[in-house]
């Protein structure tokens, strides 16, 4: 081989070393970032998991944040179906945060903390969020102001359809309240059952409701003893109402007057310290209809007698037994 052509021969297989090496540096570019992708869900029905009941949600906006400085780098908010993909993001580690205030309502993050991912290149992230109402107790709720939605785990100290106005009351811990207007739903209440229930708090007489309320039934319980009181304390409520919707229990109260009020029969009642009204309503037991059984709920008669305290609007309350079993003859 001549030098001139030894000359252009390693001259060309430096060029094509040069391109494949630019080729590749270019590769390599490219493949220095990442996707960060997700979806974003409404939890309706407060179980903090994606299932059947929920329903993806548009809008919600979407922070990449330096992992070092907390900075916003990249954003994005969810198509239709709930869905964002970020492209193009430089490998290395990030936080990744939905947007608290991306709901409607009272509605939060349910998992408002950032969440750490690393991109290695050509990699793809994934992080999944939801939104949804937030958990309150009885007590918090009642403490709301009206209009805010809520979830609420609580014990029903009755059936569903027990009373003819169709309230239902539960318990927690915290407090006691009565839910109005309750959503139809396949799933039937009964007395001890725990429940989680989706309601916009309201006010009926005086008092805070949980209104609107769609139910879930969780598993069946125990309802907590009903504390003892006197026919005065039923009739205030207790210390400023702090008893409005609790189920009570009045110890040999004795019949002082009978009278039937829009159809429902009432007695008033004493057991030596003032006197509460006690209605029988029609809808919850048969003994409480007309014809009611002879020489039972007559004055001078003593009984023991549990219910459920609700108000009048007017500062009284009054109780309300959930059958005749919650009456016993002295």
């Amino acid at each position: 081989m001549t030098m001139k052509r030894l000359v252009l021969t390693v001259a060309a297989v430096l060029a094509t070393a040069g391109c494949e090496n630019g080729g590749a540096t270019r590769t390599l570019g490219v493949a220095a970032t990442g996707v960060v992708r997700g979806r974003v869900y409404f939890d309706l029905n407060g179980s903090r998991t994606l299932d059947a009941e929920d329903v993806f949600f548009g809008g919600a906006r979407i922070r990449v944040m330096s992992a070092a400085g907390g900075d916003t780098l990249f954003r994005a908010t969810t198509s239709d179906d709930g869905l964002f993909l970020i492209s193009g993001v430089p490998v290395g580690s990030y936080s990744v945060v939905i947007d608290p205030t991306s709901g409607a309502d009272s509605a939060e993050a349910v998992d408002a903390a950032p969440r750490s991912i690393t991109l290695l290149p050509g990699d793809s992230a994934d992080y999944v969020a939801s939104l949804s109402y937030p958990s309150r107790t009885t007590a918090e709720a009642r403490a709301l102001a009206p209009g805010s939605t809520v979830f609420i785990r609580a014990i029903a100290l009755h059936a569903r359809t027990i009373f003819s106005d169709t309230t239902l009351h539960v318990i927690d811990t915290a407090g006691t309240i009565r839910v109005t207007r309750l959503q139809p739903s396949a799933v039937a209440i009964a007395a001890g059952d725990s429940l989680v229930l989706r309601g916009r708090v309201g006010e009926r007489l005086g008092q805070r409701v949980l209104d609107g309320a769609a139910v879930y039934a969780v598993a069946p319980t125990l309802i907590p003893s009903a504390p003892t009181i006197t026919t005065q304390q039923a009739a205030t409520g207790g210390t400023a109402g702090a008893l409005d919707a609790a189920l009570v229990r009045i110890l040999n109260a004795q019949v002082v007057d009978t009278s039937t009020v829009a159809g429902q029969f009432q007695m008033t009642m004493n057991d030596g310290s003032g006197a509460v009204v006690v209605i029988l309503d029609r809808a919850a037991d048969l003994g409480f209809r007309a014809p009611l059984p002879p020489g039972v709920y007559l004055p001078t008669r003593r009984f023991d007698v549990g219910g459920i305290l609700v108000p009048t609007g007017t500062g009284a309350w009054r109780l309300k037994p959930r059958s005749s079993l919650d009456l016993t003859a002295r």
